[in-house]
């Protein structure tokens, strides 16, 4: 996504300028918008109707996990699947409106780049967060003779600590834009220009790099996580499948957010078409690739056989006669009940005498009448 803010920076002068120049689009008539408008709009048609029925399956899913606590990465991910929707239908407002109201469409791009930040490091970050939580159910189910490497203190903190990063950084582009913007109303010199244009390139440079890393993260986390799973000989097809399948796309997710703006920031774009005709491409494969890591990390939460607690770890209690029971009574003992007196009172003759003397005054008592 920051190839595509990066893209519309380096030439937002010109061509934005020329885009509020052109003639006014009313009613339905769109014969004179060009074919990349045209492209982008239906795109982002298409990825918000995905999107938002990507949000009704998540929900309807969340019957099939008999855990609640199992259920915190798929919650991210409901968020990130609503934003995203929220993303493409206002990208599509804003390619529709084409600058025709100025004020409105600036803020539907201000709006669209708080969105990026919350996608573009969150979805990776339900992916870490459902890895952890394997990692967890493994180390458990294996009474604690191994140690899952993504569900380690250390791995945890690196995880949210990249997370954060990437959210940091698309926040503050997305302030430098605000700022941009405030300052292009009240006029500024083409030095101050020439500096936003400098914090919007170094802000871009890392917040691709931190997002590689991101997605490396993701890539390094799974491998390790399957490996560990395997040697354990324990099965589990939500690591499996997300090492095999979802992995694949986040090694192009990444190089394609790198690689894009790398481009973006060395190429110079001669004219409006060219320049939004490498925004599309980049719109395609980043909308295609988030849509199915998302769609395949819905699939994991129906997957059959799928140990989302460990088998028989939280029902497990210690009982009267010292032993591990399962939460299960064992004989005529109660689980965790002391025994009450009547027990005792059906003891063998030969040792009443013992156990009266062990009794109240209220047992000594009774005795004479016992006798």
């Amino acid at each position: 996504m920051i190839s595509k803010i990066l893209s519309v920076m380096f030439f937002a002068g010109s061509a934005m300028a020329r885009v509020r120049g052109s003639s006014v689009i009313t009613g339905g008539d769109y014969s004179d918008v060009p074919g990349v408008f045209q492209a982008l709009l239906a795109f982002s048609i298409i990825f918000a109707i995905f999107s938002l029925a990507q949000f009704f399956f998540t929900i309807k899913n969340f019957t099939k996990i008999p855990s609640a606590s199992s259920c915190a990465p798929y919650i991210m991910l409901v968020v990130v699947t609503i934003f995203n929707f929220l993303y493409y239908l206002l990208y599509g407002v804003s390619t529709r409106l084409r600058g025709e109201v100025p004020a409105f469409t600036d803020g539907i791009y201000l709006a669209t780049l708080g969105i990026t930040a919350l996608v573009v490091a969150f979805q990776p970050a339900a992916v870490l967060f459902l890895l952890q939580q394997r990692g967890s159910v493994l180390q458990a189910s294996k009474g604690n003779t191994i140690s899952p490497f993504s569900s380690s203190l250390g791995k945890k903190i690196v995880d949210w600590v990249l997370v954060g990063l990437t959210f940091i950084v698309y926040i503050a582009y997305m302030g430098n834009v605000a700022a941009y913007a405030t300052a292009a109303d009240s006029g500024f010199s083409s030095a101050s220009y020439l500096a936003y244009l400098a914090a919007s390139r170094g802000l871009a440079y890392a917040g691709a790099a931190i997002f590689l890393l991101l997605c490396i993260n993701v890539i390094t986390t799974s491998i390790v996580l399957f490996v560990q799973a395997k040697q354990a000989q324990w099965i589990d097809l939500v690591t499996r499948y997300i090492c095999l399948i979802i992995v694949p796309f986040f090694t192009v997710y990444g190089l394609e957010s790198f690689i894009f703006t790398i481009y973006f920031g060395l190429v110079t774009f001669r004219s409006l078409e060219a320049g939004y005709t490498a925004v599309l491409v980049d719109f395609i494969i980043r909308g295609f690739i988030q849509l199915a890591i998302t769609t395949l990390l819905i699939v994991t939460m129906s997957l059959p056989g799928v140990e989302w607690v460990p088998a028989g770890g939280p029902s497990s209690y210690l009982d009267t006669t010292g032993k591990w029971s399962n939460g299960k009574p064992e004989g005529n003992h109660p689980v965790f009940v002391l025994q009450p007196p009547y027990h005792q009172q059906e003891q063998p003759p030969w040792n009443q005498q013992q156990l009266y003397h062990q009794q109240q005054p209220y047992y000594q008592q009774q005795q004479p009448q016992q006798q």
